[in-house]
């Protein structure tokens, strides 16, 4: 799970009744903390805007079975930021082809539809990218963060069984 700092990843996860995590690990500008979540296993970092913060985040790109990036905003630098991780993990992930699922954090924009971020993201031009979700959510509520992961469980157990 990526996205900016301040993006919603902490509440996100929160939503997902964990026993525990910690916070301070979650406010890290590098990768430091992994949990479980019904038989999914991610790994959450942090980005804090600082294109150097990749150099640290190189060696948890590989072998990821599924990108879960946290979207907050749809200003130029929010979505140049989140084309980038997103081709970023997708090159070096030896994975052929990876489900992305993406989190729209919609506080401050109700009035945006999915069709426009997918534009915006053009996610369909990223080689790699096997299928891919935009969730609507709202992570201080919690609406939608569990049907965004549900929808990536189920993916990944059919592309398992496959």
């Amino acid at each position: 799970m990526a996205g900016q700092k301040g993006s919603g990843k902490t509440q996100i996860i929160k939503h997902l009744n964990l026993s525990s995590y910690s916070k301070d690990a979650m406010d890290m500008p590098y990768p430091l903390q992994k949990i479980q979540y019904n038989n999914l296993s991610i790994n959450i970092w942090t980005l804090d805007g600082k294109w150097k913060t990749y150099y640290y985040c190189e060696n948890y790109f590989q072998n990821n079975d599924a990108i879960i990036y946290v979207l907050h905003s749809i200003d130029c630098e929010a979505i140049s930021q989140a084309k980038y991780t997103i081709n970023k993990i997708i090159q070096q992930n030896q994975n052929s082809k990876t489900p992305v699922l993406i989190f729209f954090n919609q506080k401050h924009y109700q009035h945006v539809q999915i069709e426009q971020i997918e534009q915006l993201l053009n996610l369909q031009e990223i080689s790699g990218i096997d299928q891919y979700h935009i969730q609507e959510c709202c992570a201080i509520k919690g609406d939608g963060v569990i049907q965004g992961f549900q929808w990536l469980q189920k993916l990944l157990i059919k592309n398992e069984n496959q």
